[in-house]
């Protein structure tokens, strides 16, 4: 296999040999260990010079027969898989890190971000190490710790894809936030949720929404017809930037959309106006335009004096 490669030496492009993609053990055919579709897939998409330069990058490579039945479930063919150019890079970006992957200290999950922008959720499983995408769908490891050329390879049993909902159809799927799907029909914010983003939605749900108005002084009723005082308080909840929640500004502060600070300490607190609380479990839900993160209680925006 060859790629073209631009040198600062050269303007123009030459061929150079691409290194074969890697196998977990010498003489293994098994397809579920193989990724031999990667260097034509690689190459296609115009993405081979990784394999020589993208060091620190990790490729989570779905094997042979990962590809396999991915293609057989959504009915492409592998030469229009390859003919897409822009559509297979979306596809690789989502298979990509921008980092090495660790395996984790501890049994909980780990957010890790794709260079798709796509989120991922790394799960132990006794020895194992599942990851969950943005559609729900498990990817076990199968092959870990390989190199090609620069890169570092772990084999997956799954094609990976990128969510294709909104962060506002994330909140009108859960049932633990339908007030907050409510607060925002009425403040007129559902686009801000359907646009593309990215944003970190900070989600409170329902018993927190009910909390909402005696905590600011009002009646349930009179906040809930304010479509201007709901939109003030929502904004708080939202953060420009997809921040998956290993990498929210902790030990810091950081504006919301309404223009005001959110501290979010380093012992995992995000505070404003005095109360704090912790991420829920369930948090680093991915969506196609941002992440969305739970909370028990709604941010009351801290009021300038």
């Amino acid at each position: 296999m060859f790629d073209l490669l631009q040198t600062s030496a050269s303007p123009r492009p030459i061929l150079r040999a691409a290194p074969p993609a890697p196998a977990p053990a010498p003489g293994s055919a098994d397809r579920e260990l193989s990724i031999h579709w990667l260097v034509q897939g690689l190459r296609s998409a115009g993405m081979s010079g990784l394999i020589e330069q993208g060091h620190g990058l990790t490729l989570l490579a779905p094997s042979d027969a990962a590809l396999q039945r991915h293609l057989a479930a959504t009915g492409v063919s592998f030469e229009a898989l390859l003919a897409d150019r822009s559509g297979l890079c979306h596809l690789l970006l989502e298979h990509l890190l921008s980092s090495a992957l660790h395996e984790p200290e501890t049994a909980a999950p780990q957010a890790l971000s794709t260079l798709g922008r796509g989120l991922l959720r790394l799960t132990p499983q006794g020895r194992q190490l599942d990851l969950l995408d943005g559609h729900g769908a498990t990817a076990r490891l199968r092959a870990r710790g390989l190199r090609w050329g620069s890169l570092h390879v772990h084999i997956i049993d799954r094609v990976l894809s990128a969510p294709r909902h909104s962060l506002l159809d994330l909140i009108g799927q859960s049932s633990e936030h339908s007030l907050f799907a409510e607060a925002l029909q009425r403040s007129g914010l559902e686009p801000v949720l359907r646009a593309q983003g990215p944003f970190t939605l900070l989600a409170p749900e329902n018993q927190g929404m009910t909390r909402l108005a005696a905590r600011m002084g009002l009646r349930q009723r009179h906040l809930m017809s304010s479509p201007a005082l709901l939109a003030d308080v929502l904004r708080h909840h939202l953060l420009a930037g997809s921040w998956p929640s290993h990498s929210l500004p902790w030990g810091s502060l950081a504006h919301s959309l309404q223009g005001l600070p959110l501290e979010f300490s380093a012992l995992g607190l995000i505070s404003s106006q005095g109360s704090s609380q912790a991420l829920l479990p369930g948090s680093d839900l991915s969506a196609s335009n941002g992440v969305m993160h739970r909370l028990a209680d709604a941010l009351l925006p801290v009021q300038p004096s």
